[in-house]
C-alpha cells in the first residue's frame, strides 16, 4: 500500500485521534454505497481503512515509521544487495530481528522453505532477500508492494439510462446527462429510437489501469408512455373531442400527432366512434415503412345543458324521429 500519512491525510506525529478522525472524515466520502457502479470508490475505501488500521496498530506503526519497509522492499526489487545494506546499516540487531520478523509474517507467505526464526537475524533477512528475488524472477508481479507493472488494461464501461417522450424518440434530441466524474455530456438520440434501445457513447467510461483505454458509456433510452396517443404497433390511435355543433356541421380542426400538429378534415354528420385515418404518420416499422395515424371521434354533449335546450332537443327528435338500434331489433 502507499503512505499511509498521505492517505489519511494527516502529519507523521498525528494522535490516534487525529487518524480516527481522518479515516471517518475519509470512509464517509468514498464509501462504496455512494456509488456503487464506480469501481473507484471501492479502490479508495479498501486504502482508507488498511491505511487506518495500520497507524492504529502502534507496533506496525512503529516499524513503518522506523523501518521503512516498503523503501526497502522497493529498493529489494531493483537491487537486493541495495536493500540489504539498507537494513544492515541500523545498530541494533533486535530491531533489526524485528524487522525480519515483521516482514516474515505480514508480507511473505509461509512456506517450509521459509527463513527460521531461530537463525540470526541477519541470516533471516538474507534468506528472505533471495527468496523474494526468486519470487520475482517466477512471477514476474509483487503484489504485496502494489509495485507490479502491468500491461495497459481497458476501463469499465458506464451503464445509464434515459426516458423520452414517443415524439423525441421518433424525430430524434439531444439529452443533457451528468455524468459520475460529474463532466455534462450531450447524448444524441437518433429519429427512429426503440424502447430499451441502447446507445454507446465511445470512451466516456472509466479510465483503464496503466493508462488503458477508457470505457464507454452505454445509455439505454426508455420510452415512456404517451398521454394522449395509443400505440399498437405502427398504429398510432388518438381520441378527438367534438362539439354537437363541429360534429352536424363538420369542420377543419388542428390536431397533434408524434410528427407534429396537422389540420383534420371533419365531415358533417360524423357519428360517435367514427375514425379517420392519416395515411403515413403512425410509427416507423422494422422494414422502414411508416405506419398510419387513426383519429378517433368522441362527440361530447355541452355541459349544464338548461331545460330549454333538452326541450329543443326532445321536440326536434319528435318532428325527425329515428332508430338508432334498429340492428337490436332480432336480439331482444
Amino acid at each position: 500500500m502507499n503512505d499511509p500519512y498521505t492517505i489519511l491525510g494527516v502529519p507523521k506525529d498525528a494522535s490516534k485521534m487525529t487518524i480516527k478522525s481522518a479515516f471517518r472524515r475519509l470512509a464517509k466520502q468514498w464509501h462504496p454505497d455512494k456509488d456503487k457502479d464506480n469501481p473507484l470508490y471501492h479502490q479508495k475505501f479498501q486504502e482508507i481503512n488498511e491505511a487506518y488500521h495500520l497507524l492504529m496498530n502502534e507496533k506496525r506503526r512503529k516499524q513503518f515509521d522506523t523501518y521503512d519497509i516498503q523503501n526497502i522492499f522497493r529498493r529489494m526489487r531493483r537491487n537486493p544487495a541495495d536493500a540489504y545494506a539498507d537494513a544492515q546499516s541500523h545498530k541494533s540487531y533486535n530491531s533489526y530481528d524485528n524487522v525480519a520478523s515483521s516482514i516474515h509474517t505480514e508480507n511473505a507467505e509461509i512456506h517450509e522453505d521459509s527463513p527460521s526464526r531461530d537463525m540470526p537475524a541477519t541470516k533471516q533477512f538474507s534468506a528472505l532477500l533471495k527468496k523474494r528475488e526468486w519470487q520475482n524472477r517466477k512471477n514476474k508481479t509483487d503484489t504485496t508492494l502494489n509495485s507490479r507493472k502491468t500491461s495497459p488494461a481497458a476501463g469499465r464501461d458506464i451503464h445509464y439510462s434515459v426516458e423520452i417522450p414517443p415524439n423525441d424518440a421518433m424525430n430524434g434530441t439531444k439529452k443533457p446527462v451528468r455524468l459520475f466524474n460529474g463532466q455534462w455530456v450531450e447524448v444524441i438520440i437518433p429519429p427512429q429510437t426503440k424502447d430499451k434501445q441502447v446507445l454507446r457513447l465511445k470512451g466516456k467510461g472509466l479510465q483503464g489501469e496503466n493508462n488503458g483505454a477508457r470505457g464507454d458509456l452505454l445509455m439505454t433510452v426508455h420510452v415512456k408512455e404517451p398521454d394522449l396517443f395509443r400505440v399498437e404497433g405502427e398504429r398510432v390511435y388518438l381520441d378527438v373531442p367534438l362539439t354537437l355543433t363541429e360534429a352536424l356541421e363538420g369542420c377543419r380542426i388542428p390536431v397533434p400527432t408524434l410528427l407534429g400538429p396537422v389540420l383534420l378534415s371533419i365531415p358533417a354528420g360524423v357519428n360517435h366512434g367514427h375514425t379517420l385515418r392519416l395515411k403515413g404518420k403512425g410509427m416507423l416499422t422494422e422494414h422502414k415503412v411508416r405506419g398510419d395515424f387513426f383519429a378517433v371521434v368522441r362527440i361530447v354533449m355541452p355541459p349544464g345543458a338548461d331545460a330549454n335546450f333538452k326541450k329543443w332537443i326532445a321536440d326536434w327528435e319528435e318532428k325527425h324521429p329515428y332508430d338508432v338500434r334498429k340492428h337490436f331489433s332480432h336480439l331482444v
